[in-house]
Parts: C-alpha cells; sequence; structure tokens
C-alpha cells in the first residue's frame, strides 16, 4: 500500500472512499463517535497519535499511511538520538 502525502483530513477521505467504508461502520469499528470522523475529514490538523492508531486499525491499515503519523515517528527518533540532529562541520 502507497503512503498518502496529504493532511490528514483528505487521506482519511481518501482511504474511506477507496475501501467503500460507511463512517457508521468504521465509528463500531473504533469506538469513535460517527460525527468525529466528519470533523476529521474537513480540518486541517490532525488528531492525537494514539487516535491515528484507532483509526487505522479500524480501516486495517498501517498507521504509517498518514503523513502526521510519519512525521511524529521521525520526530520521537531524533528526540532519542539527538546526534543525528548535530550538523558536522566542515573544516
Amino acid at each position: 500500500m502507497m503512503y498518502s502525502s496529504k493532511n490528514f483530513g483528505t487521506a482519511l477521505k481518501e482511504i474511506i472512499d477507496k475501501k467503500r467504508i460507511k463512517l457508521r461502520s468504521l465509528a463500531n469499528k473504533t469506538n469513535l463517535n460517527y460525527s468525529y470522523f466528519s470533523k476529521l475529514k474537513k480540518r486541517e490538523g490532525h488528531p492525537p497519535i494514539t487516535t491515528i492508531e484507532i483509526i487505522s486499525d479500524g480501516l486495517d491499515i498501517p498507521p504509517e499511511y498518514f503523513l502526521e503519523y510519519r512525521i511524529y515517528k521521525i520526530e520521537k527518533i531524533l528526540k532519542n538520538i539527538p546526534i543525528l540532529l548535530i550538523k558536522p562541520s566542515t573544516t
């Protein structure tokens, strides 16, 4: 499966349409409110990482499908290995 490079709302809408999943069905699978998905599809931001994981599980896709999750993972790695952030000196 290809990963999305679009914002969360757009990516969510596309994957729901592609898989032909009804929002009510996804809400039942994830125990999230039906109206919450409508809001997520329309807004620019993204939900908490744990919610992305829950939604991904409900959609049977890896959470890495969503750009925001991949960014979160990269930030986590960089925080754990700060040496990666240091620019090498050019002498």
